[in-house]
């Protein structure tokens, strides 16, 4: 609905450019109609799709099918706008005019666009363009209104009723505006943990398609899978309060030490994934080993991870192969965890990788009790995620 205000600002703008032709026309209505419905149709298909483009709702980067069939929307709007005096006044003759290559061409792109076209995809993050949604319908009214003015000449009450036109337009384009930030704000709300603070799977699910996309061209990803050490004992000593309290401490302290490119989510109780960005395997395990460094060294006090006292992270990290899916990739990664796991926690495991990283020495009065602890933890099943 909220396109309706751009798609007749479009109408009403070609109808008084061609009323002058309109008007003088011999035709019948019904051929009349006929000569304007294409104009009509394909400059407001055009400006729908650019208005999508503008507003970020839809993207054309690595999509150059899509951008072929903007290309030739753009193209056949623009002949059938400039065939419409003509065909109006019976003066165009097939083959005489400069346009008829021109329909060619467009209706060309539009087939190797709609061929070639992956299926469109809209921006992850809209932060950087949801004001630029009333741009076109703003534009659009106030073209509208100046070319009334002009065609209306020295009548001052249409020019009054095309001022009044503007400032409708531009109003509904202000709350179009207004609606598009809350929306905007919904989506925001409904791709962030309400308990953490971070994103969400369905936002992971968003960056991990925008990853693959990029590591197509060479731009190699990683994912790291974070598990908390007996956070279970840890929720049925100190109580679930407590244990949301370090689940938001532990996320904030990842999300504040992940580099600007990385992205951290809650990806089920307590498990967070960590997507990594332009890494290989090597860099993405020195990354999570130094997240799992800082999380040790904060000290936050667990009295049921023994020996280390404090809360600990075990993680599993794997980076993107050739001819690899996002599913695969973190299915690798999961592997990796479930190995840190069975090797005693607090540890880095790399998917691939012949050695782990950050290996903890334990206690000397301890050794055996994690030894044992360890042999225990390979053979009990991981919580289910939430």
């Amino acid at each position: 609905m909220e396109l309706a205000p751009l798609g007749a600002a479009v109408c009403v703008l070609l109808l008084v450019l061609l009323w002058p032709d309109i008007h003088g026309s011999t035709l019948s209505t019904v051929a009349v109609a006929t000569i304007l419905a294409y104009p009509l149709i394909f400059v407001s298909t055009a400006m729908v799709m650019l208005q999508a483009v503008v507003a970020g709702s839809l993207r054309l980067r690595h999509n150059w099918g899509l951008s072929m069939l903007l290309a030739g929307l753009v193209v056949e709007a623009g002949t059938f706008v400039a065939w419409a005096p003509p065909l109006l006044n019976q003066t165009y003759v097939a083959g005489d005019s400069a346009l008829d290559p021109l329909w060619t061409i467009g209706m060309v792109l539009i087939g190797i666009g709609a061929w070639k076209a992956k299926p469109a995809e809209g921006r992850a993050d809209l932060t950087g363009v949801r004001n630029r949604g009333g741009v076109l319908p703003t534009v659009s009214f106030l073209l509208l209104s100046v070319v009334q003015i002009v065609a209306t000449g020295k009548d001052a009450r249409m020019g009054a009723l095309s001022i009044g036109v503007g400032m409708v337009g531009v109003l509904l384009a202000i709350r179009g505006s207004v609606l598009r930030r809350s929306n905007d704000e919904l989506r925001h709300d409904s791709r962030t943990d309400p308990l953490m603070g971070i994103a969400n799977r369905l936002q992971l699910a968003d960056d991990l398609r925008e990853a693959d996309e990029q590591a197509a061209s060479g731009d190699r990803y990683a994912v790291a899978l974070f598990d908390l050490d007996r956070f279970k004992i840890y929720n049925d000593r100190l109580g679930h309060q407590a244990g949301d309290l370090a689940l938001q401490s532990v996320a904030m302290l990842l999300d504040r030490t992940s580099r600007s490119n990385d992205r951290i989510y809650r990806y089920g109780g307590e498990e967070l994934l960590l997507l990594l960005r332009s890494v290989d395997i090597e860099q993405a395990r020195t990354i999570v080993e130094r997240h799992r460094a800082a999380l040790e060294q904060a000290g936050l006090t667990h009295p049921g991870n023994e020996p280390f006292g404090v809360m600990t992270v075990s993680a599993g990290v794997a980076c993107v192969r050739r001819g690899e899916t996002p599913q695969q990739v973190t299915q690798r990664a999961d592997e990796a965890l479930y190995e840190a796991k069975a090797a005693g926690r607090n540890r880095v495991m790399a998917s691939g990788a012949a050695t782990s990283a950050g290996i903890p020495k334990p206690r000397a009065d301890s050794d055996a009790l994690h030894r044992s602890d360890a042999t225990a933890s390979s053979r009990e099943p991981r919580q289910p995620r939430a």
